[in-house]
């Protein structure tokens, strides 16, 4: 029988669902911080924090895990819409909604309510490059999008034996190769609508949502997966730069296949880890726990709170200190008041059950 030190149970990524999200959270808050000026560090450092993007991949390997999880409690698929909608959007719709009328008034934005609607859809931030709005929404309608999905995925993944390894590797290779084929006959997707980070997300979701079984049923994985995920992330980022160069088409393909790896080896070792500390976990468990159940008000507050900053027409500084003394404690303050108003509201309106909510 392996040793317990060689070996890694899948179930501590159910375990250590918030500290896991909270690790990857603060991945993509340092991603960011590249948005401000770095001056003649620039180039460097936007190549440096670029491997941070592999937090986004942890969350949607998490979202599928938890989605799997959520459907295998309660089968019934109108119910399941209905709590992914009650967990993501109304509080979506606040934030968003509060910060792009805040926008609008600040930097005179005209349009009224036909504007803040389409704002507030997050389409344009997704799908114009440009266009002004906070890019980073493009994972809102991404995982709602997937979410409206996933009860068809999950009928197929939850079935036994051939069938569902089948099922799996068919959907999977063709969100693999769909990216290719895409690439080769239609690369105006690419060019004139940002749909990369939306469509390269596909595979790690549905990899996650496939793996929710083999965490629910705590299997054993020799700890070797990891420093091979590492190994891999490091080949595909080499065989980029030497095979593809500044290709920025196919070569943010193979980069998001490299993040992709290095964000599964960090959710790994992190469960890995987090297994290994004493009972309580100490300070790092419980900051990392707190990040992971606020993951959703710190992406939303720190990427409307940076993306207001920059679009002010006033000579506020841009330099990176703005980023992590202003925008980030800001967004930790505005997360805490989050956190606390949404308590005051569940202890007085109570919500029947619980479950296990695919948080960004």
């Amino acid at each position: 029988m392996a040793s317990e030190s060689k070996v890694f149970s899948w179930e501590g990524i159910s375990r250590f669902r918030q500290e896991i999200m909270g690790v990857a959270i603060l991945l993509v808050l340092v991603r960011h911080c590249d948005t401000f000026q770095w001056g003649a560090l620039q180039p460097y450092v936007k190549h440096l924090v670029n491997p941070c993007a592999a937090g986004v991949d942890i969350l949607l390997f998490v979202s599928g895990v938890g989605l799997y999880f959520s459907l295998c409690r309660n089968p019934a698929v109108l119910p399941f819409y209905g709590r992914r909608f009650m967990r993501l959007v109304p509080e979506y719709l606040v934030i968003a909604g509060l910060s792009y009328a805040l926008m609008d008034v600040l930097c005179n934005i005209r349009g009224g309510v036909v504007i803040w609607l389409i704002q507030l859809s997050a389409v344009r931030a997704t799908f114009v490059p440009g266009s002004g709005e906070n890019e980073t929404l493009w994972y809102i309608l991404f995982i709602v999008f997937m979410y409206f999905l996933y009860p068809a995925i999950h009928f197929l993944f939850h079935r036994q034996g051939r069938a569902r390894a089948v099922s799996f590797w068919l959907i999977f290779l063709a969100s693999v190769f769909g990216q290719v084929f895409l690439l080769a006959f239609w690369p105006e997707l690419y060019t004139r609508f940002s749909v990369e980070k939306p469509i390269s997300r596909i595979p790690i979701f549905i990899l996650g949502a496939y793996m929710g079984q083999a965490v629910k049923e705590g299997r054993k994985s020799p700890v070797l997966i990891i420093p091979l995920l590492f190994f891999l992330f490091l080949g595909l980022r080499a065989a980029k730069i030497v095979l593809l160069g500044h290709d920025e088409l196919y070569g943010q393909l193979l980069v998001r296949t490299a993040n992709q790896s290095l964000g599964m080896a960090v959710m790994l070792m992190a469960a890995w880890c987090m297994g290994r500390l004493r009972a309580d976990g100490g300070i790092i468990r419980t900051a990392l726990a707190w990040c992971g159940r606020s993951s959703l008000e710190l992406y939303l507050f720190h990427s409307f709170l940076f993306t207001l900053w920059l679009a002010l027409p006033h000579p506020l500084p841009k330099g990176w200190p703005v980023y992590f003394l202003v925008i980030i404690p800001l967004s930790v303050l505005l997360s805490i008041l989050t956190g606390w108003i949404k308590g005051l509201l569940r202890r007085r309106t109570p919500l029947p059950g619980r479950s296990e909510p695919p948080r960004p």
